[in-house]
């Protein structure tokens, strides 16, 4: 059951931080860019080759829960067993706010006008927590990820288990007449 809200909330955060943080971070880029790009001249392609190395590293930190997601896939339930109870604990309880503080976010609509901005102001900040517990938590429960090796496909058995578990037992060396 953990594992499966884990990996919930992982996609929950991927989604997150596609709609929510990846357009302030195009944006503060794209004002960067803008900004440097006046020069002329050598001096411009330094900042522009910054911008690019920005935009590569925000491209793998937004796609770190579907990283982790994939090798999850990959590796099954198994994975999961080496990632620290504490760690998938938080995001489950990141995510769990953030549907907490979300869902009065989205009603504030059907409520009276005199509660709307109390309720939308309230509810701000335990989202931004939600998220922010969300992705502290995962960070954690990647990071400190204990190796866990995987189970063998078969076990080290000698000649004579696997021939018995075939039906097959040796029969004993007759004895030298001799």
């Amino acid at each position: 059951m953990t594992r499966r809200l884990y990996l919930a909330s992982l996609l929950l955060l991927q989604l997150l931080l596609i709609v929510e943080v990846a357009p302030g971070w195009g944006r503060s880029l794209a004002t960067g860019t803008v900004t440097v790009s006046v020069h002329d001249g050598w001096t411009a392609v330094v900042p522009l080759a910054g911008a690019g190395m920005a935009l590569a590293g925000s491209a793998i930190a937004l796609a770190a829960p579907s990283i982790a997601l994939l090798r999850h896939h990959q590796r099954g339930a198994r994975r999961f067993d080496g990632i620290p109870r504490w760690a998938a604990r938080l995001t489950i309880a990141g995510a769990v706010l953030f549907v907490a503080a979300s869902a009065p976010w989205w009603l504030a609509r059907a409520l009276p006008v005199e509660s709307r901005v109390d309720t939308l102001l309230a509810c701000a900040p335990c989202i931004t927590a939600g998220m922010a517990l969300m992705a502290a938590g995962a960070l954690c429960a990647e990071l400190l990820r204990r190796g866990v090796r995987p189970m063998p496909l078969r076990s080290m058995a000698t000649r004579t288990e696997i021939a018995a578990a075939a039906g097959r037992a040796r029969a004993p060396l007759p004895a030298r007449v001799g």
